[in-house]
């Protein structure tokens, strides 16, 4: 199943270049399901087996330097009407310990100080402003895109930042709902005074990232 968010928007952000993941063949909702969808969210840690929270790579030619955040912590509150236009939150990431590349060596140069300084700036953080998409709420068994601006913080600077969004809620094989999120965004990464990749301008210096939370109900 091809969502419209993908048919109608992956063109034009391709021209950007920021492609989007690629779109899911079946659902991943129930159509059947029903009940009530929670307001109140919580990131999850992703269980054995299931994609990172977060890829992060350089475009082409580059494209053979990637990584990943593997946990973090933050919180989304939809609207009581599940609309998610109102709908507020935040991504928190320990840049100490949630991202790696698959390499030790790698990994300790990531975090001195040339590059991410974690030791001096040990959160990168998320802090949605505002939330648009379609006049209808949330619900089981279909997609629902949005545009998220907001504060993305890295390094000590703080930029603003708007991403490309999926929100599908869900239910586990625990019976309880969940909320997947996919997303991308990208930046550049002589924002923060970042030193790039070796090779070839913008792709050095830019870095892309797509997004899989899953969320659970916050109690």
């Amino acid at each position: 199943l091809s969502s419209p968010l993908y048919r109608s928007t992956a063109a034009s952000w391709e021209r950007l270049g920021l492609s989007l993941p690629p779109a899911p063949q079946t659902a991943t909702a129930r159509p059947t399901v029903s009940g009530k969808i929670p307001t109140d969210w919580v990131l999850a840690e992703p269980s054995p087996g299931a994609p990172p929270m977060i890829l992060f790579r350089f475009p082409a030619p580059l494209d053979n330097y990637s990584g990943e955040v593997t946990k973090g912590q933050g919180q989304l509150k939809l609207p009581d009407h599940l609309k998610v236009g109102g709908a507020s939150g935040y991504i928190e990431v320990d840049t100490r310990s949630a991202i790696t590349m698959g390499d030790p060596v790698l990994d300790e140069a990531i975090r001195g100080s040339v590059m991410l300084y974690a030791k001096k700036y040990p959160t990168a953080r998320f802090v949605i402003d505002r939330v648009t998409g379609e006049d209808q709420p949330v619900a089981y068994g279909r997609l629902t895109p949005a545009a998220v601006s907001g504060i993305f913080t890295l390094k000590g600077r703080s930029v603003p930042l708007t991403s490309r969004i999926e929100l599908e809620p869900v239910i586990g094989d625990d019976g309880q709902p969940r909320l997947i999120v996919l997303g991308n965004f990208k930046i550049d990464l002589t924002t923060f005074d970042i030193e790039g990749a070796d090779g070839p301008t913008p792709a050095r210096n830019t870095l892309l990232f797509d997004v899989h939370f899953i969320l659970i109900e916050s109690r």
